[in-house]
């Protein structure tokens, strides 16, 4: 896994295009219709939704740096979603962030967020389920570094979940409506949607309590 410190450098070098990018979208991003864009996408990209990601080998269909804002008229994207990347920003980095999702979202949009599971992991910590905890990035004995691994990713996170914190934030940014779901459950999405049936497919599904904390937000 490539330390955080070089990706931070990476981006660094490239941030005079993904400026670029973000006038460039501006002008071409659809400005209305059943918009749905995917912050964060990575490889998990959607058919039919705008899947956006900062790292450009990704091939996203917008290359952005959404610390930056996001290039969408407002009140005009009608979903958005986000898997486990929120934990990357900082919280500086987060709020304006969230505050934008807002501000494109339609009166009858949503979002839907995944990130690690701060309290089920307390929770497997103090049973002291050593097999609950990844043995990602690095292998540790001990549950207090599986612990550090499931909720710091060694340096990679740098924001810790609960719902209630995450209710906070959301709130803080103007969303009215804030509800915690399960995999495969959803006040926005019909049962069969792609996005639902791949969080249900993922390699973690089985474990409980749930590693994944799952939130919808409503304006």
């Amino acid at each position: 896994m490539i330390a955080q410190k070089w990706k931070d450098r990476w981006y660094s070098a490239w941030v005079p295009v993904l400026k670029a990018n973000q006038f460039r979208y501006r002008i071409t991003a659809p400005k209305s219709g059943d918009i749905c864009i995917n912050i964060g996408s990575g490889k998990s990209q959607f058919d039919g939704w705008i899947n956006i990601d900062g790292n450009f080998m990704h091939r996203p269909d917008m290359w952005l740096d959404v610390r930056n804002g996001l290039p969408f008229q407002s009140g005009s994207v009608k979903l958005i979603y986000s898997c486990h990347f929120f934990e990357h920003l900082y919280l500086n980095e987060l709020k304006p962030l969230l505050i934008e999702c807002r501000r494109v979202l339609r009166p009858d949009g949503g979002m839907r967020i995944a990130v690690p599971n701060l309290r089920s992991a307390i929770i497997a910590y103090h049973q002291n389920r050593n097999e609950w905890f990844s043995q990602f990035p690095q292998e540790f004995n001990s549950i207090g570094g599986r612990f550090f691994n499931e909720m710091l990713c060694g340096d990679q996170h740098r924001l810790m979940f609960d719902q209630s914190f995450l209710s906070e934030v959301l709130t803080e940014a103007g969303f009215s409506r804030i509800y915690e779901v399960n995999r495969g459950q959803s006040k926005l999405l019909p049962e069969s949607h792609q996005i639902l049936q791949r969080e249900m497919e993922s390699r973690d599904e089985s474990k409980q309590p749930d590693p994944w904390l799952i939130a919808e937000a409503l304006p």
